[in-house]
């Protein structure tokens, strides 16, 4: 019986440490998505943001 719940919480700590990393991974996807979205909004002209519903304030705060 010890051996069960031994296996059990070992199989728990491995499934957060897997998450972890996993989420870690797509935190880190997101972010670089953020990025390239702020850079290519930030090379558009005044007018063009304007076209698509968005001033130059909304890209300035875009975290």
């Amino acid at each position: 019986m010890a051996v069960k719940v031994a296996n059990y919480e070992f199989a728990g700590h491995v499934s957060r440490v897997v998450r972890f990393f996993s989420d870690l991974a797509i935190e880190v996807e997101r972010r670089r998505a953020r990025r390239m979205t702020r850079a290519i909004l930030t090379g558009l002209t005044d007018a063009q943001l304007t076209d698509i519903g968005v001033n130059r304030l909304d890209v300035f705060r875009m975290r």
